[in-house]
């Protein structure tokens, strides 16, 4: 996504990229789109990554990214660790972020800013939890995986990611959440963004379940011209959430 200095999108675009091939496909891209090479005032990235996890601030230490995802998760071997600082919750999400990705991502945008992609959604949540009284449970949908959080008001208490194949799946996970933290799934409500749409089979399984689902409001950061007006604004709230984060 391109916006200009005022916030009107101007470039709104999306490609499928394989992993394995992420060089050559990424230079194919390039050199198919001027305005990607274009000099920009600021550029932001978010990264997907499942390995990740949330150190306070008072026992975060620089030198110990790697004991603390060796504790909590995995790493691979071609991974460098990275973190962000979560301001609003005094700690900082640590992560591995592949290598090659990261160099090629470096050469086109050498001073860009880099985040992962929980970072965005924590952020984008918290503010959305600012406005909103009480619990709250947030879902963000991916094709295989989806993160939930649970704020109570705006104080976060929960975050994880899991992975799903079924409907069935996506469910025992979100109710073991309102499970944990004695929430109600007749009153507490679940606020949803990413790749879910009303006719789906996720959305239809929750909504036996938990009778408060709300898709994520449109976000004040930019301004859509009307030939982006038929996009489902709630599918890529990472993104616009990207607004709210600072290195």
């Amino acid at each position: 996504m391109i916006a200009d200095a005022v916030g009107r999108v101007v470039v709104f675009k999306s490609f499928s990229l394989n992993p394995k091939d992420f060089n050559n496909e990424i230079k194919t891209i390039f050199s198919g789109d001027e305005k990607l090479l274009l000099n920009y005032k600021s550029c932001k990235i978010i990264y997907d990554s499942p390995f990740f996890t949330l150190i306070p601030n008072r026992l975060f230490n620089e030198s110990d990214k790697e004991l603390y995802l060796d504790k909590t998760t995995r790493t691979l071997q071609n991974d460098v660790l990275l973190n962000d600082t979560i301001s609003f919750n005094r700690s900082q999400l640590v992560y591995a972020w592949d290598n090659d990705v990261l160099s090629v991502l470096k050469n086109y945008f050498p001073s860009s800013q880099m985040f992962h992609t929980t970072t965005s959604l924590l952020h984008g949540w918290h503010k959305q939890a600012e406005v909103n009284e009480g619990k709250k449970v947030y879902l963000d949908v991916d094709s295989q995986h989806f993160t939930i959080s649970f704020f109570d008001e705006k104080e976060l208490v929960f975050v994880n990611r899991f992975k799903y194949i079924t409907g069935g799946d996506f469910l025992y996970y979100t109710l073991m959440t309102y499970d944990r933290f004695e929430l109600k799934p007749e009153t507490d409500p679940c606020i949803i963004s990413g790749n879910i749409m009303l006719d789906s089979e996720i959305y239809k399984k929750l909504y036996s379940y938990i009778r408060h689902i709300q898709f994520m409001p449109n976000l004040p950061y930019y301004d859509f011209p009307m030939d982006f007006k038929e996009l489902k604004q709630h599918r890529y709230f990472d993104l616009y959430s990207l607004k709210l984060c600072e290195s």
